[in-house]
């Protein structure tokens, strides 16, 4: 009689998983006792991990500039701890150990995190935090530069689950259009786009597909507003679910849902704090511009005099945002325990496997390409043509 399949049998993917992002035989060990009460000794699991073919872990950290500089992104630029750095190195494919990474950071010609021991290194510390917090000062207050003495002379001569897309239109009537998606689970914000054209159907069809190719997956589920710009994105959606053969039911509803935009209360709410802290100035700015008279929307010079003057500081500063709100930390609130904690682009990019799986759906790039053959010619990377763009300059 054929020996029984071993429980670890049924796991083996979690198991894979688990093992190529460098856990340890006794903590997978664990992991399957305490989430699926399947008990296994450490030379089961060893037999299984070779007879799978799994690559052995690595046992030295292979020092190379790629891997110094992804390192330095994650701590500095991302804002991990060493514990998720090393997590996500390792699962980005970098052959990379604890130790490995701890030598890295604390290499004496780099000292990235260290302690400081001298009064003279924290006099120079305070120095160099007081010029970056000038000069972010000056980036923050960028609008203030550009008043009526710079815009006057222009006038004169002539931008995995659950995805919840919407349009912002606090700046549209002074020309500026804003467009985003944000992820319902981690509240990463999957897509920001600032133009002349966002509520359009093309140029939200276009965003649309640009990050399904760029991400190389779609979501499980949409969540839109009932905007006249949503049909299209609306399709091009439901090809790809056609693309699944039926694993997503029949009906367009069990993939896709329209509704009022104070329904759509993730994104609303991410927008109240957007408005809060980085476009409430424009829109008083360009409010003041409009009430005294310098700015008029039906005129065509006053408005290639917006989009040259303020075009790509407005949209630096709304990105600058964008980034800061991915990498800041959600606290962990004891009387809402079904708002997830942490930082939302760990927890969309590299969530805990033992809280959240990727519900992301793999796009067939045939129905993509087919899809995005009819835009190609269409431009929505900048409000003006290059040439106007130029000339104003």
């Amino acid at each position: 009689m054929a020996r029984p399949p071993n429980p670890i049998d049924h796991y083996r993917d979690y198991v894979t998983y688990l093992y190529l992002n460098g856990v340890s035989r006794s903590r997978i060990q664990y992991k399957l006792r305490k989430q699926y009460h399947v008990a296994v000794n450490l030379s089961t699991i060893s037999r299984r991990i070779a007879s799978w073919g799994l690559l052995r872990q690595q046992a030295r950290t292979k020092e190379t500039p790629e891997l110094i500089e992804a390192t330095r992104d994650l701590i500095f630029r991302v804002g991990l701890t060493e514990k998720q750095t090393l997590s996500v190195l390792q699962r980005q494919g970098w052959p990379i150990t604890k130790r490995g990474l701890k030598r890295i950071r604390l290499h004496p010609d780099r000292r990235w995190v260290r302690r400081i021991n001298s009064d003279e290194e924290r006099l120079a510390l305070l120095e160099k935090t007081e010029q970056v917090i000038i000069e972010m000062t000056r980036r923050s207050n960028a609008i203030s530069g550009y008043g009526k003495s710079l815009l006057q002379p222009y006038l004169r001569q002539k931008k995995q689950l659950w995805w919840c897309i919407d349009g912002h239109d606090k700046l549209k009537a002074y020309g500026f259009e804003i467009y985003a998606a944000i992820d319902a689970y981690s509240r990463n914000i999957i897509w920001f786009y600032v133009g002349h054209t966002a509520t359009t159907a093309l140029s939200v069809l276009k965003q649309y597909l640009a990050v399904c190719d760029a991400y190389g997956f779609r979501p499980w589920y949409l969540q839109v507003d009932r905007g006249s710009e949503m049909p299209l994105v609306a399709a091009a959606h439901w090809n790809f679910v056609l693309a699944t053969d039926g694993r997503q039911g029949k009906r367009l509803k069990d993939s896709y849902k329209a509704a009022l935009s104070t329904k759509n209360v993730k994104i609303e709410s991410w927008w109240e704090r957007m408005l809060h802290v980085s476009s409430r100035q424009w829109v008083d700015y360009f409010g003041e511009l409009a009430r005294d008279g310098d700015f008029d929307s039906d005129m065509l010079e006053d408005q290639i005099a917006i989009y040259a003057v303020f075009e790509d500081v407005l949209r630096q500063e709304l990105f600058d945002f964008v980034e800061a709100w991915n990498l800041h930390r959600i606290r962990l609130q004891k009387n809402r325990p079904h708002v997830i904690h942490g930082q939302p682009w760990m927890n969309y990019h590299y969530p805990d496997p033992d809280k959240a799986c990727n519900w992301g759906i793999p796009i067939d790039r045939s129905v993509l390409g087919e899809m995005e053959r009819p835009l190609a010619d269409i431009d929505i990377s900048t409000c003006l043509e290059p040439e106007i763009k130029n000339w104003c300059r």
